[in-house]
Parts: C-alpha cells; sequence; structure tokens
C-alpha cells in the first residue's frame, strides 16, 4: 500500500501539481498551466487516484500494477514474458489495460485496435481516462519518456489525454 500511494502521487497528483520539479519548453509550460487550472480534470484525476488506491468501490482483478512495455521482454518468436512484478496489487483491470494503452498511443501504434483485441469485460471510459492519464505522467512528470517528438507533437499528446479523462 505504501508503494501504492508513492506512486499514486506520482502518477494522478505530481504532474498536474504546481509542486511538478520539471522543466518546460514556453509551450508545454502554457499548456501545463492551463492543465493545472482545469477544475474537471483535476477532480477526474482525483477519482481515479481513488481508484488505483482502493479507496472507491469498482471492478477488482490481479493486476500487474507497471504495465508498459518497459516490463514486457521478447522470450521467443511467440512468447512475452512480463517482469517487474513488485506494483502487483488488487484493483480495476482498467489501470493496467489503460497505462498499456497509453503507451501505444505515445508510440505510435494503432490502439483502437489494441483496445479491440482486449476480450475481458472493461469500461471503455475508464480505459481511456487511465490512458490519458499515463500519458500526462510520461510526459510531464517525473518518469518521463525519452521521447524524440516536438512540443507540437506533445501539445497533441497532451490534448488528446486530457480529452481521455474528461470525456
Amino acid at each position: 500500500l505504501k508503494m501504492r500511494e508513492l506512486n499514486c502521487e506520482h502518477i494522478f497528483h505530481l504532474p498536474l501539481s504546481n509542486e511538478n520539479p520539471m522543466t518546460f519548453s514556453e509551450p508545454i509550460e502554457q499548456y501545463h498551466r492551463e492543465l493545472q487550472e482545469d477544475q474537471k480534470l483535476l477532480r477526474r484525476a482525483q477519482v481515479l487516484g481513488q481508484l488505483y488506491l482502493g479507496e472507491v468501490d469498482g471492478s477488482r482483478a490481479l493486476l500487474h500494477g507497471d504495465y508498459y512495455p518497459g516490463s514486457w521482454l521478447r522470450h521467443s518468436q511467440n512468447d512475452v514474458m512480463i517482469i517487474d512484478p513488485e506494483f502487483a496489487f488488487v484493483g480495476p483491470p482498467e489501470f493496467d489495460l489503460g497505462t498499456s494503452l497509453g503507451h501505444l498511443i505515445l508510440a505510435g501504434n494503432d490502439w483502437e485496435a489494441g483496445l479491440s483485441h482486449y476480450t475481458a469485460p472493461v469500461d471503455r471510459s475508464l480505459t481511456l481516462a487511465f490512458a490519458g492519464m499515463e500519458m500526462i505522467r510520461r510526459l510531464l512528470g517525473v518518469a518521463q519518456l525519452p521521447l524524440a517528438a516536438s512540443d507540437q507533437q506533445k501539445l497533441q499528446w497532451l490534448r488528446m489525454a486530457r480529452d481521455m479523462l474528461v470525456a
């Protein structure tokens, strides 16, 4: 729980906070300030954090907790191994799916096709909200991805992420 509480801070609070220690180019900083003032977005991030911590009811499944490409290893031509289970917990399945989906989007993959291959019942809106939060985290948070993307592309992703959260 202590690790999840720390992760919750880094995923759902810090990227949208005035306490965010990261520095950005002027266009990204300007949009960051807009996000910090978006009360609907901030409330949604808070609710997602509460779901993540199990403070509000939701569907429950055993989750990896850090399900993104850095935790995936190709073992053979047809096998993939998942590593780093130290973040595993019981929570909303949409969290792992959304985290993965956020990375598919940032990698330029067809996220709709990726989502269509997931056959277990999930809340699509909640999955997209978690994906949007992961994108914001990886673009504005302390665990940023080293993406070779222009400010224009990053702003496009951030706008998409915001829309996914508050849709």
